[in-house]
């Protein structure tokens, strides 16, 4: 037989490979969306989908975790072609059908305003009964630019939906010029 010798330069590339390997999950990489004129960064684990009957309708892209679970645990919404610049007026014609009973016991946080690549994004943190068992919370994006069309980008989940997740997708965000 022979001796194998590990030098310590092979033991320490190992070494690194190794928590390389452990410090960066598979979840964490993300994968481009394109709507529109409109990008966004998703996660590995969420995948486009079918429309979901109960996440409303007229949304472009609809992306969710897939497990065997009836609800999905995060969604990811987004349309591009809202026919205005003014963040205020999006909100409310993007939550008019609350006033239906669609989006129960929605409640809205105040505002945050930030600059991004192409125009200005006003985020509203949010949380609504998406059955009466189960509750959603998450962010919802308006992106704005000079000139019309806006995007929405709205950011869902239950419990297990992380600070981590809303910000890989809404810190992508990005209109392309």
């Amino acid at each position: 037989m022979t001796a194998r010798v590990w030098t310590r330069r092979s033991v320490l590339a190992l070494g690194v490979g190794a928590v390389g390997v452990v410090a960066v999950p598979g979840g964490a990489r993300a994968a481009p969306v394109r709507v529109g004129d409109f990008t966004f960064d998703v996660p590995s684990t969420i995948g486009a989908t079918a429309p979901y009957p109960s996440l409303g309708s007229g949304w472009q892209w609809m992306g969710r975790t897939s497990e065997p679970l009836n609800l999905p645990r995060t969604v990811v919404l987004a349309r591009a072609d809202l026919g205005s610049s003014d963040s205020e007026e999006i909100l409310g014609l993007a939550l008019a059908s609350s006033a239906t009973g669609v989006l129960a016991e929605l409640e809205i946080g105040s505002s945050r305003t930030r600059s991004m690549p192409g125009g200005q994004q006003v985020r509203y943190p949010l949380s609504y009964a998406i059955r009466a068992d189960a509750r959603y919370h998450g962010t919802l994006l308006i992106a704005t630019r000079d000139l019309p069309p806006a995007a929405l980008l709205a950011v869902l989940g239950d419990d297990t939906l992380t600070a981590n997740t809303i910000d890989t997708v809404l810190g992508s965000a990005r209109w392309i010029t």
